[in-house]
Parts: structure tokens; sequence; C-alpha cells
């Protein structure tokens, strides 16, 4: 407990902070404060606080009536509070007779809020601020649409204001600061992409080759995977489409594939092949032999699509042609002879090879063996061309690869595919994956430096002086004049005789011409992509900005851009990159600063600045195109507007944010996973994806309150939460999802838990390492939840023992009462111990418990004041949301409007909290109402003018007038 100084120390320091904020308006009646409060005052306190010699350096005697009060209200409160929890006057001090306390604080209370009624609507100051931590990547997040957090080395944002971290009060921009957010924009420019249609984003850095290679070929790879052939799969969709039901008779074949994401045009060559009646005595034949025996029992005929589509995948292998090596590590083997053998074999993809005829392993009747007439040909070429031996070539290790020991490079062989399975558009898709691919690796470069160095360094082919003139590092290899000498004098060296087009089809003469190709494809597209990139760079800054660029801010990044494109030094992926970083650092990114109109009065937010207000207040991120819509068009300040945007905003998935940093700042858990709170040997199930799953549950399930518009009381009292896997064996509940799965589930107070008070976000987070803490699980309940101010303890408190082994054979219970019959500890320990103790029925990690560690029975029983008692979780959490829903309810409003507001509340917006409580009532308990509101309060909308005079606005108010 903390002495009397100690508290008005704290008084003190509050009111410093809130002073500047509130000038003094005009005075009022004095006969509130002369008649009841003065008297007060001086019976029980200006003994100690006068001055002469202020304790705590605090004079109440300068107070001289309700003007005076109103102007530091911060200090009014906080007396208010201390008096009607009898934490002053000091023990050692006269008491007052409760009468005259409750008298006190009912004067001081209604004098507080007469005071608040004469300056209603002040909007109060719009405080000048950087992003926050989690705003700052919340916004990378919508700008890049990848979650790469590039505030994680930030220093941690200090809370202020209502006890959050998007205050003006907190959040100042120092020079260190700067230097953090520098290298957070260069991070951010690393993952830029420059691609042939315009600027994009990896979700990884996109600086090296490597990096480069692994973005467009996963791109690729998923292009691939999404449309890979599997004959089971398509056997049974033809087996069911032709056994279709009769109310299905008019959908047609493409249609059916369709609906099962199967290509049209395969499904239809596949049925064309089995209806056909062409002759085919063999490979075909067979075929449909095969297919026609199949039962019609639909169980057994999916074991046979099985089974034939496995033989048949085994005949399009061994009918076609041998593959080469796709793999090549011996470095005494040439390049290029290996880049053609690969070239034939993609070639190859879907021919018939009559040289395998004697090896086949499926069984074909009539087949001859020992030559091959042309009906059998005809039929090996009809089945390889509709089943290829392969439909395109990944490499299980390599992917892409060209496959040649140290030379990079990329090698496509999708043929088959590309004919028999993608339409035009999905073809012109790939072909554009492809030409990103190669665009933004410089492929074509890369491969012949690597061509060069592989051939000097590792073949010695080069290493003889008719090649001395050409290098791997020199600039100058890629020009046309260059590598046709180079060319020449490989031809040479090579001993190529051939003239014409025999040598124009060389496999030398081709692998040069297709360097050539590739390296003036690269210098076009990245010329014409120039203007494109800029183009993206100003659309960059402007959603950066989060409003329209101004003429001036648009001819400077251009200017900026054109220069470094220009500059041989940097160049146009160096000035993309430049262009972003410099975006980002920029004051209009980093910053939300909304000037003061001029004039004495208030205005409107201008509607750029509302729009980030509101995105900032319930996603912790920028506007989305909507927004920034409605702002350009002027037409966000209405108030109809502003209710639409906070309904639709609510629904919208961004809208967790709000519940993870709203509510997670609130009560105390949005930093569970940088805490370790749990002794990991004492309890060793509680590892990272049990933690990981603790921290993400009340945001998704708060999340869902918000969105789904459900009752705000479910906090205390709710029956539901979400669960995955791990979370679920936790709290014993059966899990009906899979893998990583969430799944809600209902009925959890009759498993003991309610709402927070059997979340194990809360009950872990408030526990000893080693044993349960009722003290901090109980000021959890009475200090976040229900807003009570509890003064910290003495310096020289009595510790518990840290295990609940450890305690001589006394349960914590027992401990508690012993250190409670300290009257120094009792006042403050009476608020909340017992509360603490409702919830001894979890363990420290939060899993339910009938014994502590000890082995002892857990007594979970809640003594309230009035003498009843409560046993388990769910029935104390009844008697608090009946006894103390005011509490709660005034917490959650004075939270929810600092938030929204980003700064300290203010006496005047006292109203608009009442109000806010009676819009809670009046619609349930519901939090949709209460965002509409305060979107549309005068304290959201406006902002106070540069010369706004308190006293000024106040006068205008008494008389009627217009603020």
């Amino acid at each position: 407990m903390m002495d009397h100084s100690g508290l008005l120390r704290f008084v003190i320091a509050v009111a410093m902070l809130s002073a500047s904020a509130f000038l003094p308006g005009r005075q009022c009646a004095a006969a509130p404060f002369g008649d009841s409060i003065r008297p007060f005052l001086k019976s029980h306190c200006v003994r100690c606080h006068n001055s002469k010699k202020p304790s705590a350096e605090l004079n109440l005697e300068r107070f001289g009536d309700a003007t005076d009060v109103a102007s530091e209200f911060r200090v009014w409160e906080l007396v208010l509070r201390s008096v009607r929890h009898e934490e002053m006057p000091p023990e050692d001090a006269p008491q007052p007779a409760a009468k005259d306390r409750a008298a006190f604080s009912k004067e001081l209370k209604n004098l507080l809020l007469v005071e608040a009624r004469r300056s209603d609507g002040d909007p109060g100051p719009v405080p000048s601020r950087r992003l926050s931590n989690s705003e700052y990547d919340a916004t990378i997040h919508d700008l890049t649409r990848f979650d790469i957090r590039p505030a994680k080395d930030f220093p941690v944002d200090p809370a202020s204001g209502e006890g959050f971290d998007n205050t003006g009060e907190a959040l100042a921009m120092s020079p260190g600061l700067f230097r953090k957010q520098f290298s957070a924009a260069e991070f951010v420019a690393d993952h830029a992409v420059l691609t042939a249609r315009g600027l994009e984003f990896a979700p990884h850095p996109v600086v090296s080759f490597a990096d480069r290679q692994k973005y467009g070929e996963q791109a690729i790879l998923r292009f691939y995977e999404k449309h890979a052939v599997d004959y089971a799969v398509y056997f049974e969709a033809l087996r069911a489409y032709r056994n279709r039901p009769a109310n299905q008779n008019s959908r047609s074949l493409e249609e059916w594939a369709g609906g099962r994401k199967l290509s049209r045009r395969y499904l239809r060559a596949l049925d064309d092949a089995l209806a056909a009646t062409d002759g085919d005595a063999y490979f075909l034949k067979w075929l449909r032999a095969r297919w026609n025996e199949l039962p019609a029992d639909p169980a057994a005929a999916r074991d046979g699509v099985r089974k034939l589509a496995g033989d048949v995948a085994k005949l399009a292998r061994e009918l076609g042609p041998k593959e080469d090596p796709a793999i090549v590590a011996n470095a005494g083997n040439g390049p290029i002879d290996h880049l053609a053998r690969r070239a034939r074999t993609a070639a190859a993809r879907g021919t018939f090879d009559p040289a395998n005829l004697a090896k086949l392993s499926v069984s074909i009747s009539d087949l001859p063996t020992e030559s091959t007439p042309p009906a059998v040909r005809k039929s090996g070429e009809a089945f390889c061309r509709l089943f290829p031996n392969r439909f395109g070539y990944v490499d299980p290790t390599r992917g892409l690869s060209a496959g040649f020991h140290l030379i990079e490079g990329f090698f496509r062989d999708d043929a088959p595919l590309r004919r028999l399975v993608l339409d035009d558009d999905e073809n012109r898709e790939l072909d554009r994956l492809w030409n990103e691919l190669e665009f933004s690796t410089n492929i074509a470069e890369r491969m012949l430096r690597g061509f060069v160095f592989f051939e000097r360094s590792e073949r010695n082919f080069l290493k003889h002086r008719d090649f001395d003139g050409f290098k791997e590092e020199d600039p100058d290899l890629t020009k046309d004049d260059t590598l046709a000498r180079f060319e020449a004098v490989y031809l040479k060296r090579s001993n190529v005789k051939a003239t014409g087009d025999e040598l124009a089809r060389h496999p030398i003469t081709r692998f040069f011409a297709d360097i050539r190709a590739g390296l003036r494809r690269r210098a076009a597209t990245l010329e014409a992509a120039r203007p494109i990139y800029r183009i993206d760079i100003l659309a960059f800054a402007e959603r950066a900005y989060r409003q329209p660029l101004a003429p001036d801010e648009t001819r400077k990044i251009e200017a900026f851009y054109d220069a470094l494109c220009g500059d041989p030094e940097h160049g146009v992926e160096a000035a993309v990159r430049a262009a972003i970083v410099r975006i980002l650092v920029s004051p209009k990114f980093a910053m939300l600063d909304v000037p003061a109109p001029p004039g004495d009065t208030v205005a409107p937010l201008p509607d750029f600045a509302l729009a980030s207000r509101l995105s900032y207040f319930l996603w912790s991120g920028p506007p989305d195109a909507e927004l920034l819509a409605l702002a350009k068009a002027g037409t966000l300040n209405d108030p109809k507007a502003l209710r639409e945007q906070a309904r639709r905003m609510i629904r919208d998935p961004k809208a967790e944010r709000f519940a993870r940093e709203f509510f997670g700042q609130w009560l105390g858990y949005r930093d569970f996973l940088r805490q370790e709170t749990i002794d990991r040997r004492t309890f060793p199930k509680f590892d990272d994806s049990l933690k990981t799953a603790i921290f993400e549950e009340p945001t998704r399930w708060i999340a869902a309150i918000v969105r789904n518009d459900e009752p705000i009381l479910q906090l205390l009292t709710g029956d539901s939460t979400y669960v995955n896997k791990p979370l679920a064996a936790h709290y014993g509940l059966p899990f009906p999802g899979g893998g990583d799965e969430w799944v809600r589930v209902e009925g959890l107070r009759k498993h003991g838990r309610s709402g927070l008070f059997g979340m194990a976000v809360v009950l872990a987070r408030h526990s000893q390492p080693q044993r349960t803490s009722p003290v901090k699980r109980g000021f959890w309940v009475v200090h976040k939840l229900l807003g009570e101010h509890i003064p910290p303890p003495p310096p020289d408190v009595a510790v518990l023992p840290a295990k609940e082994t450890d305690t001589n054979g006394k349960t914590i219970r027992e401990l508690l009462a012993a250190h409670v019959a300290d009257a120094k500890c009792a006042k403050c320990h009476q608020r909340f111990d017992s509360y603490g103790l409702g919830m001894e029925g979890f363990d420290p990690t939060g899993r339910a418990r009938s014994k502590d560690l000890a082995g002892r029975p857990v007594d979970d029983r809640v003594r309230w004041p009035d003498g009843t008692e409560t046993r388990g979780t769910p029935a104390f959490a009844d008697r608090v949301a009946a006894s103390r829903l005011d509490e709660y309810t005034d917490t959650l409003c004075r939270k929810f409007l600092g938030y929204a507001l980003g700064r300290s509340l203010l006496l005047s917006d006292q109203p608009l909290l009442d109000r806010m409580r009676a819009e809670l009532g009046a619609n349930g308990y519901r939090l949709a109402p209460l965002f509409e509101l305060v979107a549309t309060s005068p304290q959201f909308r406006q902002q106070r003018g540069r010369d706004f005079s308190a006293a000024r606005y106040r006068e205008r108010l008494s008389t009627g007038a217009r603020p």
C-alpha cells in the first residue's frame, strides 16, 4: 500500500500531464465548492497540503472555486477516488464520518459533471504523433500485402493517455528511432520485385539472385501444382459425369470439369478418346476395354479407376523415349552439349519410341514385339500424345534449374501441359510467369557469365590464349560485338566446320543466339517498364501518405527517381528501391500530423485526416481505397457516411487488429509472447506451440464478438471460445477440426470456464512461474476490468513462497489470510484477493485442476461483501457481471474513447462517456453502436483551432452561439 505522500506525488504527476490540455473557463457559481467541498478540505486535507508546507508538493488551499477544480480535474478525480476508497486521509490522521465522506464525494462528483457539461463538444487536441510499432507493421503489411514486420527491432513503445501506445503524449520521434526507421525502410525496399508489368512486393527479400529465383520459381511451381494431372482424378470425374443424376443431365462435360477445377480441355480429350471407334487394335483398345470393364458399384469402380490410372501412367513412361539425366555434375562435360540434350528430351515429350515395346510391364493383347507395324506405331503415337511420359519436368531438388554443375540457368520442359491441359488464358499466364522469372533474375547475363567461369575454371576450355579477351567480370561481355567475337572464337576452338543452315542449327550457335535474345529481351523490357515503375512509385507514395500527392511532391519524387535511373552508378532497380526508402522515411508516412486550422474555435478534420483517424482506430492501419475515395469526394465527414464505414470496417478481417491492439493493451495480454511467465521445467507441456495458441485465442474470440456484434458482457460470462488442437487438449475439450485449424467451441461453462476469467492467457499471464497468484489475478480483475485504482504495495511487504509445495503445509488461501491480518495490507488486499481465489481452479498455465501442486484440494470460494459465497469461475463471473456492471462498462467506455482519440481524456469528454454508457445499456451491451457514436462525435470529427480558447468556447456554448 502507498502512503499518502506517495499517492499525491502520483496525483501531481498526472495533473502536470493534463493541465496543458485543458484551460480554465468562465467562473461558475462557487456555492457547491464553498459550502461543502472547502470545509471538508479544511477539516481533513489542508493540515498537510497547504501553501506554507505542501505535503507531496500539493497545495489544496490554492483552489478557490469550481473553475479552479475544473482546470486540474485529473487531480480532483484522483482525490475523489482516494476519498471514496478511504485511501485518504492517511491512517494516522483523524478520519471523517462516513456521511461526511459520502457527502464530499457526491458534491465533488456533481461539481465535476457540471463543469464537464459546460464544455460538452470540445474536441480537445488532436496530438501529432508517429505511428506506433504495431501500426507501422500493419501499414507496411497493407502496402506490400505481406507480414514482413520491419518494426520488430524498434524500441518498445511507451504507453500513455488511458494506457495505450497510440497516444500523442507518448509517441515522439528520436534520432535513434529515425535511424531504425531508415533501416526498416531499406528492409521493405529489399522486398520490392521489378516485373515486366510493374512494381510488386515479395514475402521475403529479393536482392540476391537466389532470392529472386526463389520468388519466380515458387510462382511457376504453384502454377504447375495447381494444373497437375492425376489420371485417377480425371478418370473418376469422367466416370461420375457419365453416371450423373438425371437432374444434372443438362450440364456439359466442360461445366462438369470446371466445377471440379479440372482442365476442360483434357477431360474432353479423354472422353473423346474413350468414346472413339477409330479401329485402334492396341493401346487405345486396351484402354477402352479396361474402362468398359469398370464395375457399376461406385466403391469397386474407384478401386478399378486407381489401378487403371496407375497402369496408364506406367505405360506412358515405358512407351516414351528414354530421358537423359537432368543433373550432370561432372565438370568435364561440355555445358552446351548438355543443354542440347535437355532440349532434345523436352522436344520428345509425348512421342512414341518403338524400341521400348519389348520391355513393357503392362500386358497388351496381340502386340508384336519383334517389329513395329504401321498400325502399332500409329496406336503408340496416339496413346503417347494423350498420355505423355511427363506433362512437365521439375527436378525434385533443383526445381527449374538447368541442372548443369556450376552454371545458373533455367530449363523449361512443359510442352505437353501447354498442349493438352491449359487453355489460352492459362498458357498466357504461364508464359508470363516464365518471362518474369527470366527478367527478374537477369538469367541471360547470369548464365553467360557462369558459362565463362565454368569453361575457364572447371573445364579449362577457355584457358587457351584465344580466349584471353573474354572475362567473366568484364562489363562489356554482354555487348553484341563482344559476344560476336566470343562466339566466333568458341566455334573455331570447338572445331566446328558447319556452314549455312547447318551452322545455324548447331548447339553452339543456338546457345549464343539464346543468350543474345535473352539480353535484348530484358533490356527492352526494362526500358519499357521504367515509366511504369515511376507510376507505381507515385501510387505507392499516395497510399503510404494516405492522401493524394501535391504537385510539388509528385515533381520531387519523379525527379529523384529519374536522376537515379540515369546515373550509371545506380540504374533503374536501385532507383526504385531508393525511392521506396525516401517515401517511407518521410514524415508524411511515419507521422499522423494534422496541423491546427486558423481561428479560435473548432473546425472539422480534413477528410483525409479523418480517414486515417478512423482506419488507425479500427484497423491499426491505413485507410483502404473505399475510405480514400470518400475522403477525396469530401463526403466522409458526413455522420451517415461515418456510421456506414464504421459498420463496414468492423466486419472486415482487419478488425482483428482492433481486438488485438485495444483489448490486448487494455486487458494486458498483448505482450504475452514476449514474456516468459511459466517455469517450463515444472510445466513441461507448456511449449511454444501452446503458448502461441494461448496468445491467439482471445484475439480470435473477441474479434468474432466484435464482427458478429455480440454482447460485450461475454468477456465476463461467455460460454464459447476459439481453439486449435493444442489449446483444445490443454483445456480438455474435444476438437472437431484438423491440422492448424481454429474452430469455435461452445459449452465452456460446464467445464468450469467463463469468459476471460477462464482464459489461459489471463491465468498464465497473472501467475508466478511455479504457482498460481490469486493476488495478481484478483488485481487484474479489479484494476484492469473494473478500473479501480490500487496503490502499489509498500517496499517491506512480505513475499509468499515461490512454490505451492514450499508453504509448510498451508494453502495459498491460508497464507493470504495471514498476510492481510496486517492492517496496512488488508485495506488493498480485501478489494481483490477473494476475486483471485475464485480462479484457483486453474493452475499457472490455465489448465483446470482440482488439486494444487502439493496435492491439496483446491478451494475456489469467493466471499462477497454481503457475506454470501460463490464457488467456481462461472458463478464468480456471473456475480461480477451482476454486481459490478457499472464499473465494468465505465472502464470499457473510458478505455474505448481514450484509444479512439489517441489522447488522455478531458473533463469535457465526460458527457460523451455518459452517452456511451447509455448507448451500451440500450443496445444489449453490443459494441457496434459505440463505434458509430464515437466515430460521429465532435471529439472524433473535429479539432481545435490554432488560437482555441476554452473560456471563449464555453462562453459561446452558454449563450447558445455556434462554437
